[in-house]
């Protein structure tokens, strides 16, 4: 047989706990609230604009947030006695930072960020390209699958125009009706005399630029620059 006994002073007592757990409870939650403080503000430019997207952040922590579109920011951050350093950044702007001794209170702060003056490294811009002239280069490729008699750069230099070669046997030129010996050669800017034989169209033999040691060639049939003396042809 099971026998069941009742306090009367039971169910008194058990209110009373619950009443003081619950007192306990929001004393700590308000305590727990009592410790934090709101910092909050807008950032602005120059000009009272708001600056989307800035960076605000207490150094030293991971406390911070970020403004809206309407250059407002708000966190919250445990109180403290120590001087705290607000800083604020945003890209094309000079960052700024706000210290304060303490934080005991919700704090409203607004600042505003000049524009970053960025100074450029100097820059060196290099080109080269073929002076325009009556020079007219002469493809080294070209020389070396020529198959004329005499091959070379003579043989090639025969097809331009204004170009007359008497003797295809014959690695000779003449320029706009002169005369043989009045070509000018030039090698690296030097200027090279070809020995002559007494009689003009004589000069026989292989070409005198050897096309496998050859990077460029230039050819002008006359109207030359003052770097050649100025000479017609």
């Amino acid at each position: 047989m099971m026998q069941v006994f009742l306090c009367k002073n039971m169910m008194p007592s058990v209110l009373y706990r619950c009443s003081l757990i619950l007192f306990l409870m929001l004393l700590c939650s308000a305590a727990m609230e009592a410790q934090t403080v709101r910092i909050s503000g807008y950032v602005l430019d120059r000009e009272d604009k708001p600056i989307p997207f800035a960076g605000v952040k207490v150094r030293g922590t991971g406390t911070g947030a970020t403004t809206n579109l309407k250059g407002y920011y708000e966190f919250r951050m445990q109180s403290t006695t120590d001087s705290v350093t607000i800083e604020f950044s945003s890209m094309g702007y000079t960052g700024v930072s706000r210290s304060m001794p303490s934080l005991t209170q919700d704090v409203r702060l607004n600042v505003r960020l000049a524009d970053a003056d960025i100074e450029l490294e100097s820059v060196t811009v290099q080109a080269s390209r073929r002076r325009l002239n009556t020079m007219e280069r002469v493809s080294t490729k070209d020389i070396r699958v020529n198959t004329g008699p005499t091959g070379g750069v003579e043989s090639l230099i025969s097809t331009y125009a204004g170009v007359t070669q008497n003797n295809e046997l014959s690695s000779q030129y003449s320029v706009r009706g002169g005369s043989y010996d009045e070509n000018m050669v030039y090698v690296n800017g030097i200027e090279v005399y070809r020995p002559l034989l007494v009689r003009s169209a004589q000069q026989e033999g292989l070409s005198f630029v050897n096309p496998d040691l050859t990077q460029s060639v230039q050819f002008s049939a006359g109207g030359f620059t003052a770097d050649y003396g100025d000479k017609m042809s």
